[in-house]
């Protein structure tokens, strides 16, 4: 090991940096051999033959040192990418190389004498669907039938009045993937060639890019650059009321927020400049999870009003249902219930660059107020959104980004008088900015599609156009209704029709700061920002259970798998050590076990000794998994008659053990759990820990035993040597929902939820399978 050592360093020029090394490389290569003494000249006369053998042996040389300098800084076409493109198959599949640099690489592999990849002649199902469809049709020709469309049933206005939606039926190559399986999202076959998909919600939804993207998702979403997502499986509702003025939809909206003098209601959030985000609720008054409501702006008061309801599509179920019984209710329909969910999509974009990146990408059109594009434009330059107003909404009519591809980047940095006059003149900003929107009527809204230009009359008017040249458009171009919603700092969600969201997706993420992101890169932004990620972090609602239940069988099909030598054995880790020795893992290892800290807390009530569940072994383990795989069908999407023949995804009926603190105006229906108490009251907290220590979902948190030195063990960037042993299972007050390194704090945090009787800003965390404890503090999150 040794002479290798020295070999490669001997090799680099005594340099262990990879630059150095190459440098030497390429100078050793560059080095031309030459005599330094001339043998053809002895006594003064010249021998030929001597001195054309020393010409040529110099000459060979050179020739030599040109090609081995050629060769040495020589690079192949993949080898030329930048790392994020770069594929481990491509030194002999040009099929992994970008198109521009193909015809290079085949000649690099001609020259080397690499053995391509051979050509497979392989039909793709979908070829041979799209043949038979031509071959039927030309068969009708033929009899002389009438030639009807390949899919006559494809509407862009899908909107249900009073009844669910039908899901759209896609193309006509694509229906035999689709059908009775999930809905794809318009840019689905965009995301299957640059991401991995999962099937949630009865959506097709993207899990995460293909390429690394937990540290680019962090800098993009804080430093510089933008996180872009297709989040049109999120849901759309809209409420009109049947005559105007008649006040139901306020009622309406005052028990969905349970809350009679709800702040959604108010002149704040009614006019139209400004969304309401919180909390939304059943008709038990039992939490479902958080929401957006907005208020279109009436033209005028004789108008009827329309208020548009965006929820998760875990909660659809219940509020679609909810909004039928209050219809039911009234003697009359008061309101019409409109459900949009394949009508309007939606895109979610986070970052420094958001607001540039959609600046440049929506356009106005030419014949727009100049006040207002000028004033876009003036919005479009902001890197930072802060100083802009809370729940900030902007309705704008953009012109198809199609037009316009590839989009150039806005100028982001303006002059600060420009800054101050658009911060200073915000009030009368808002009344350029917020306008009734044509996304809150089906007519209006089908008008968006009216000349729609198919690709190729679009690169036809874009040659007329000229190179370089903009292509001039006229009154007949359809103009696209977009509404901008703020949701935090940087982070905006941009609705537009659904037929829209696939040229504008094409023209946002052509741009270089623009990045790819999914549901696993929307939970890390929640986590880093100390946000609450539903339904992962919501454990009181009935979509936080359904989820825990499927992230703890997944730990467990993890677990399963492997052998059991290399799997932690629950059943005889020691917890704790001394008087207290105990062995094996309290509770469920795979999931937040609300129901045994229940029974923990029913036991603490009580002062008898804590019931502990038998030890967890791979046997239990594995008869449980088999339960579950028979109670599958649980989870799967069912179909309910919501006065209507459409099917929509339910969550699974799972009991649910614990409930949010200072949430429910009223009391709500209190079912006792199967341990003989009420609902836990629990609330979420953000821990960041002391010391070193990184903890993950589902850690057991406990409370400070007595006597516990807070001061010996906060000293930073110090290891004591004491370490800190487990408390008793009576200290145990909640558990970690999600948990990992936080990049943006520079060390181990989580998000989870505790006791609402907890006291302290301290508490001890312990992550599943470990002995380890660690010291963390714990802060309040508010809902």
């Amino acid at each position: 090991m040794e002479g290798n050592k020295d070999r490669k360093h001997f090799l680099s020029g005594g340099s262990a940096n990879p630059r150095d090394a190459k440098r030497a490389k390429l100078r050793s290569a560059r080095t031309i051999m030459a005599n330094n003494q001339e043998p053809a000249l002895r006594d003064g006369r010249l021998d030929v033959p001597d001195f054309l053998a020393a010409r040529k042996y110099e000459i060979q040389q050179m020739e030599r040192a040109m090609q081995n300098s050629r060769q040495a800084a020589k690079q192949r076409a993949f080898q030329s990418l930048p790392r994020v493109l770069r594929r481990r198959t491509a030194s002999h599949n040009v099929k992994r190389i970008p198109k521009r640099l193909r015809k290079r690489a085949e000649r690099e592999m001609a020259d080397d004498k690499t053995p391509a990849l051979a050509k497979k002649n392989k039909k793709l199902r979908a070829y041979a669907r799209v043949k038979q469809l031509a071959l039927e049709r030309r068969l009708q020709r033929a009899a002389g039938n009438k030639i009807t469309k390949l899919n006559p049933n494809i509407v862009y206005n899908r909107a249900g009045v009073n009844e669910l939606a039908n899901p759209p039926p896609g193309k006509a190559k694509f229906q035999h993937r689709q059908k009775d399986k999930k809905i794809w999202l318009p840019t689905h076959v965009w995301h299957a060639k640059r991401a991995h998909l999962e099937t949630r919600w009865g959506f097709s939804v993207v899990k995460k890019p293909t390429q690394k993207a937990y540290r680019p998702t962090h800098r993009a979403s804080n430093l510089a650059g933008a996180v872009a997502w297709d989040k049109s499986y999120v849901s759309t509702l809209i409420l009109e009321e049947s005559t105007a003025n008649n006040g139901v939809l306020q009622k309406v909206i005052c028990k969905l927020t349970n809350n009679e003098k709800s702040p959604a209601v108010s002149d704040r959030y009614t006019t139209g400049g400004r969304s309401w985000q919180g909390l939304l609720f059943d008709e038990k008054c039992n939490i479902l999870g958080p929401g957006l409501i907005y208020w279109s702006k009436r033209p005028s008061d004789d108008a009827p009003r329309r208020v548009l309801v965006r929820a998760h599509p875990a909660m659809f179920k219940a509020i679609f249902a909810f909004f039928q019984l209050l219809q039911k209710e009234s003697e009359k329909e008061e309101f019409t219930i409109y459900d949009c969910r394949f009508t309007i999509g939606s895109i979610d974009i986070t970052g420094p660059a958001s607001l540039p990146a959609l600046a440049s990408v929506l356009k106005l059109q030419d014949d727009d107020d100049h006040k207002l594009s000028k004033l876009w434009k003036t919005l479009g330059s902001i890197s930072n959104t802060e100083s802009l107003p809370k729940n900030v909404v902007v309705t704008l009519d953009a012109k198809d980004p199609r037009f316009s591809y590839p989009p150039q980047p806005v100028r982001k940095v303006r002059s600060e008088d420009e800054l101050v006059e658009l911060i200073t003149g915000w009030p009368e900003n808002e009344q350029l900015l917020v306008k009734e929107s044509a996304l809150f009527t089906p007519d209006t809204l089908n008008e968006s599609y009216k000349n729609q230009c198919s690709q190729k009359l679009v690169e036809r008017r874009k040659r007329a156009a000229g190179p370089g040249q903009p292509v001039k458009t006229s009154s007949d171009d359809p103009k696209i209704p977009v509404i901008l919603f703020k949701n935090t700092n940087n982070s905006w969600t941009v609705l537009l029709p659904w037929g829209w969201v696939l040229p504008v997706w094409h023209s946002l993420l052509h741009l270089n700061d623009v990045h790819i992101g999914g549901v696993e890169q929307e939970h890390q932004i929640a986590f880093e920002s100390g946000r609450l990620y539903f339904p992962d972090d919501y454990p009181g609602t009935p979509a936080g259970v359904a989820a825990e239940f499927e992230n703890s069988k997944e730990r467990k099909d993890t677990w399963i798998r492997k052998p059991a030598s290399k799997r932690v054995s629950y059943s005889r880790i020691k917890i704790r050590e001394g008087k207290d020795m105990k062995r094996g893992e309290e509770g469920s290892p795979f999931k937040c076990d609300w129901k045994f800290l229940a029974r923990v807390v029913k036991n603490a009530e009580s002062d008898a000794a804590v019931e502990i569940e038998e030890d967890i072994t791979a046997e239990h383990i594995l008869e449980e998994l088999k339960q579950v795989n028979e109670k599958e069908t649980a989870v799967k999407p069912a179909t309910h008659r919501l006065k209507s023949n459409k099917s929509v995804y339910e969550c699974p009926v799972l009991p649910s053990y614990v409930r949010f603190q200072n949430v429910l105006a009223k009391s709500g229906s209190e079912l006792e759990t199967e341990t003989g108490i009420d609902k836990l009251e629990i609330i979420p907290v953000r821990l960041n820990f002391v010391q070193r220590g990184s903890p993950s979902a589902p850690a057991h948190i406990y409370r400070l035993p007595e006597g516990f030195d807070i001061a010996k063990h906060k000293k930073h960037n110090k290891i004591t040597d004491d370490k800190i042993v487990c408390p008793p299972t009576n200290h145990l007050i909640g558990f970690v929902t999600t948990g990992t390194y936080n990049l943006m704090e520079g060390n181990g945090s989580a998000v989870g939820s505790i006791l609402a009787t907890s006291k302290g800003q301290y508490c001890l965390v312990r992550n599943v399978g470990s002995a380890t404890t660690r010291l963390a503090k714990w802060e309040k999150i508010t809902l």
